[in-house]
C-alpha cells in the first residue's frame, strides 16, 4: 500500500484511538483520516497523533481527495529519502580516517567520528555536548577566531588552518582543521 484512508468513526474503533492503532499497525505509512466532524481540533489532533492530512468528508470534491492522497504519498517519498540521505552521511562520516567533528556556537560538539574521539581524549567524556573552547583549548587564537568567524557566517575560509596538539603521552602532533561552512536545522555549523 502507498497510503492509508481511513475514517474517526470505525465499528471497532472511534476517534484517535483509530489513528493510533493504525500508525502502530503501520508507522511507514502515510495516514489521511476522514471526519464527518466540522471540527478542525480533531483533525489538528489526528495530525499530532501521526497522519499526514485530514478531509470532512463531505466538504470537497474529488480532486481534492486525488490531490491530498497524491501530497501524503510525495511526502512521505521526501521523509524516506530524507533518512537515507541522513543515513549515509552517518555512514561516511563514521567509515572516514579522517577526523571529523559538526559543531554549532549553541550547542557546541554535536557530532564527531570514531578518529575524532580518539583523537580528543578528554577525561573520558564523550565529545558530543562539549563546547569547542574545551576541546580547542591549545588550537591559538587564530585557531578560535575563524571558528567563531566561520560559524557567525562572517567568514567561509576553507583554508587548511595547522596547529599543533598535545597528546595524552606528552608528544605534540601536527594538525590541520579545515572548517566548512553548513546549516544544521537552520543553524550555521561548521
Amino acid at each position: 500500500f502507498d497510503v492509508i484512508l481511513t475514517d474517526l468513526s470505525l465499528p471497532d474503533s472511534r476517534g484517535l484511538a483509530t489513528v493510533r492503532a493504525v500508525a502502530g499497525m503501520f508507522p511507514e505509512l502515510p495516514i489521511i483520516v476522514l471526519t464527518g466532524l466540522d471540527d478542525s481540533q480533531i483533525g489538528l489532533q489526528a495530525l499530532k497523533e501521526g497522519c499526514q492530512d485530514y478531509l470532512v468528508k463531505g466538504s470537497g470534491d474529488p480532486e481534492t481527495l486525488r490531490r491530498t492522497i497524491r501530497y501524503a504519498i510525495e511526502r512521505k517519498a521526501i521523509e524516506q529519502s530524507l533518512k537515507e540521505s541522513i543515513a549515509m552521511f552517518r555512514a561516511l562520516v563514521e567509515a572516514s580516517p579522517d577526523a571529523i567533528m559538526l559543531v554549532t556556537a549553541e550547542a557546541g560538539i554535536v557530532l564527531a567520528n570514531p578518529p575524532a574521539r580518539a583523537l580528543f581524549v578528554l577525561d573520558g567524556m564523550p565529545l558530543e555536548g562539549r563546547q569547542p573552547v574545551d576541546v580547542f583549548a591549545e588550537a591559538g587564537p587564530v585557531f578560535r577566531t575563524r571558528l567563531e568567524a566561520v560559524l557567525s557566517g562572517r567568514e567561509n575560509d576553507t583554508t587548511p588552518l595547522p596547529w599543533r596538539l598535545a597528546l595524552e603521552d606528552g608528544s605534540r602532533r601536527y594538525l590541520e582543521t579545515i572548517f566548512i561552512p553548513i546549516t544544521l536545522e537552520g543553524v550555521a555549523a561548521v
